[in-house]
């Protein structure tokens, strides 16, 4: 028997199978969802709109209801279908559509409070590192603060896209201050765009603006401020409403403990 999963839109089959097809190696939890099935003694096969499946013993779409995907999983008894979820809903508010359980008979999520162990079940956000890399530079070897995300926009409540931005324009002025990624051109402290090991960059700074795409949400812990943990870097975080349960306090900053940039700057540079 057959078991089916769709990539992500913007995936292909190699996640599951080359730990280097993507930064870090975060694809390294697909491929090991691969070989538990191979190991269980069905048959992997990757499929991108689920259209005239074999034999199927599950199908698994990571992210993946664009037409025609949706209709055609319709086709199959919901029993054998899941969903996971890892954007938000300022992303991809479609894919919290209450009504994809009719379709999908388990879907998996990051936010706790959809969580009720019938149709939606939690998981946590997956991460391609086992252990923290070596050779990190001391403390006071480091440059001062680095923020590495792509400049994006919503007009979501709880979105986060904006307080970037203002972080960006704040400590653009402060010297020790590097920004990568896509959108910020024209930004003095502008780096470009970062490489494939996102880790080896960090581990040269002290702090990490660590913010999630949204806010207030609780579970929605995704791979970043792991990222600054395993690299030495300190993260100051903004996200889930309930990081503590996760992340013991001691390990990070949290901004939503300063009013404002200049708050956290002056914190930033006493410690």
């Amino acid at each position: 028997m057959n078991v089916y999963v769709i990539p992500f839109v913007h995936s292909g089959e190699e996640i599951f199978y080359d730990p280097h097809s993507h930064m870090d190696e975060r694809v390294r939890p697909f491929i090991a969802l691969r070989e538990a099935i191979e190991e269980a003694g069905y048959t992997f096969k990757v499929t991108k709109d689920a259209r005239y499946l074999e034999d199927p013993k599950a199908i698994l779409s990571l992210c993946n209801i664009y037409s025609p995907v949706l209709e055609n999983i319709r086709s199959y008894p919901k029993e054998l279908c899941s969903l996971l979820v890892t954007e938000p809903p300022i992303l991809h508010p479609w894919l919290y559509d209450r009504k994809l359980t009719e379709a999908f008979n388990t879907v998996f999520v990051l936010f706790d409070d959809y969580v009720d162990n019938r149709n939606y079940i939690k998981f946590y956000h997956h991460q391609g590192r086992e252990r923290p890399i070596e050779q990190v530079p001391s403390f006071d070897e480091k440059k001062y603060l680095i923020l590495i995300q792509s400049k994006l926009f919503s007009d979501q409540p709880q979105e986060l896209y904006s307080k970037r931005a203002e972080a960006a324009a704040f400590f653009a002025n402060i010297p020790g201050f590097d920004l990568y990624g896509s959108g910020w051109e024209g930004n003095p402290v502008w780096k470009g765009h970062y490489g494939r090991n996102k880790l080896q960059l960090l581990k040269n700074y002290r702090f990490h603006l660590c913010y999630e795409n949204m806010e207030g949400q609780r579970g929605f812990i995704t791979e970043r401020i792991f990222e600054s943990l395993f690299s030495g870097c300190v993260p100051v975080y903004w996200g889930a409403s309930n990081i503590e349960e996760v992340v013991p306090k001691e390990c990070f900053i949290d901004r939503r403990e300063f009013a404002s940039n200049e708050e956290l700057h002056a914190f930033l540079q006493g410690v």
